[in-house]
């Protein structure tokens, strides 16, 4: 009975992993600025971190520039930042 019970409790934690585990998804986006890698617990998320960090990345860089960063730079940012997909 005894193994029994360790053999299920070992074939469970196979098949579903550790007990408090979270899944982990990764998004990579190719930005013309470099690679951005988003990280999340489900590719849903994952692509939300990437897209924050490529318009983050983004802003930055105009920031930097002796002009500055303009309201509608900003949008044109989200927009590219919101479609482009994850790579493979």
């Amino acid at each position: 009975m005894n193994r029994f019970l360790t053999l299920t409790l070992l074939s469970t934690l196979f098949v579903f992993g550790p007990i408090g585990a979270s899944a982990k998804s990764e998004c990579r986006m190719n930005t013309g600025y470099g690679l951005i890698t988003g990280n999340g617990t489900n590719p849903e998320k994952a692509y939300e971190d990437a897209a924050e960090k490529c318009f983050d990345k983004m802003t930055a860089m105009a920031k930097r520039r002796p002009q500055g960063l303009s309201e509608l730079q900003g949008v044109l940012f989200i927009d590219q930042c919101v479609n482009i997909d994850c790579q493979e």
